[in-house]
């Protein structure tokens, strides 16, 4: 039984290591993404001079900042866990709660995490072309978390 738990250990482990290395590869591509949407294209396309951005842009500029903060904490948070193996296995059983995993799953984790990627970065882009697209894609973005979060509150209710 023992052994059982080690390789879940060491599955978990490397599960946390591969979403260090794609927190990693996601915040090099936010900065790279900054770099370009602010300093290389704007000699290229005028509409993206930084002069002419209005305030919802440098706003978005600032969403970048802080998912950029979260994804080094949430790098550092695992790296902590990877070195203690006590609070790795406390966390390894939360997070495989199977009652937990149910209700994410009916409330469409998967899906919703993806749209609401895809929004997150079509709503930035958008900043940097026409406001207006940028709060339809904005309130698009909030009506899916909130659809999201009243599925996840009634299925845990349910269950």
């Amino acid at each position: 039984m023992k052994g059982m738990s080690d390789a879940k250990a060491a599955d978990y482990r490397a599960r946390l290591r591969r979403q260090n290395g794609i927190l990693w590869a996601l915040l090099a591509l936010s900065v790279v993404y900054i770099l370009l949407m602010s300093e290389f294209l704007p000699r290229v396309i005028e509409v993206l001079d930084s002069r002419t951005w209005t305030q919802d842009m440098l706003s978005m500029q600032k969403v970048l900042f802080i998912w950029q903060g979260y994804a080094i904490w949430r790098i550092v948070h695992n790296r902590n866990l990877i070195r203690d193996a006590l609070r790795m296995r406390d966390d390894m059983v939360k997070s495989e709660d199977e009652r937990i995993a149910a209700i994410k799953g009916m409330a469409g984790r998967r899906f919703a995490f993806i749209l609401c990627v895809l929004l997150s970065i079509a709503a930035i882009t958008a900043t940097f072309i026409d406001v207006v697209i940028f709060y339809t894609l904005y309130v698009t973005l909030l009506c899916a978390l909130a659809l999201w979060g009243i599925l996840y509150l009634y299925y845990r209710r349910k269950l």
